[in-house]
């Protein structure tokens, strides 16, 4: 039987193939992108072999991602979302009808951009296409000096390890975009990455920094993605010290109010609280 394997940290994950069907990979000139049809989850997009999303599930992470932040905000007409080349998180956005005015997207890898609007369209509900999405492709870093205004601003990266070569400068020319970048009254959401109780040291260093760089009350939320194996963390800025709201928006299959205060306060345990000194 074939399999795809996965090194994750100190975890090693085997995928078995659906029979007939190849891999498809690509090596760009950011990294090698691979698009696995996996058994159990369908479809999967792996980057550097590691996995970024599943059809089966990729749902949870990115309702999570989107629609807290919009609703939070104070308006929503534009965004941005730094990453997010899959298409998936504007698909997200674009649920929101008239309130979306625009989204621009800023992924540095067009060959994966291009994949997603053509080939693999079919994930993202086809938004790469939408007349209200822009993408530009772009290292951060040459946009240091832009002066730009978004509502809401998303940033769908690799996911946190301040110990890997690089990160540590690629968060702060993010953070430092997210913080000049975002309206009064408006709303930051990261991907934190994946956590677990017995080990922290990852996440904790990580909204250290971003809470520094931010200057801004964080609302620490997380959901068990299947895929992922363990619960996804989210880090979402706002101005307002408390958070509570209902998700207005209809047609979504895992998002809802009662997911947001289950993912926001029921499942962090003391443990969690003590660690992060959260207060939700």
């Amino acid at each position: 039987m074939a399999v795809y394997r996965e090194t994750d940290g100190n975890i090693v994950r085997e995928y078995l193939l659906r029979e007939g069907m190849p891999v498809f990979r690509k090596q760009t000139e950011r990294a090698l992108v691979e698009i696995v049809p996996t058994k159990s989850y369908g479809t999967a997009l792996f980057i550097d072999n590691e996995l970024q999303l599943t059809e089966k599930d990729e749902y949870i992470y990115h309702e999570m991602l989107v629609h807290p932040c919009l609703t939070v905000s104070g308006s929503r007409k534009h965004i941005c979302i730094i990453g997010g080349g899959d298409g998936c998180a504007a698909r997200e956005l674009l649920k929101w009808g008239d309130e979306v005015e625009t989204i621009t997207i800023i992924d540095w890898d067009s060959e994966v951009t291009t994949l997603f609007t053509r080939t693999y369209g079919w994930i993202n509900s086809n938004s790469l296409t939408n007349p209200k999405v822009k993408v530009e492709h772009a290292n951060i870093r040459e946009l240091l000096h832009e002066q730009r205004s978004y509502d809401c601003i998303l940033i769908d990266l690799l996911d946190p390890n301040l110990r890997q070569d690089g990160q540590i400068d690629l968060w702060y020319d993010c953070l430092f975009l997210a913080k000049h970048w975002i309206r009064e009254d408006g709303a930051i959401v990261i991907n934190g990455g994946g956590v677990t109780p017995w080990e922290t040291d990852q996440l904790a260093s990580f909204l250290d920094l971003t809470q520094k760089k931010l200057e801004l009350p964080l609302h620490l939320y997380k959901t068990f993605v299947p895929s992922f194996g363990r619960e996804w963390c989210y880090l979402l800025f706002h101005s307002t010290k408390k958070l509570s709201f209902e998700i207005k928006i209809k047609d979504l299959k895992y998002m809802s109010t009662n997911a947001w205060s289950h993912a926001y306060s029921n499942t962090w345990t003391p443990d969690y609280h003590k660690i992060f000194h959260l207060n939700a």
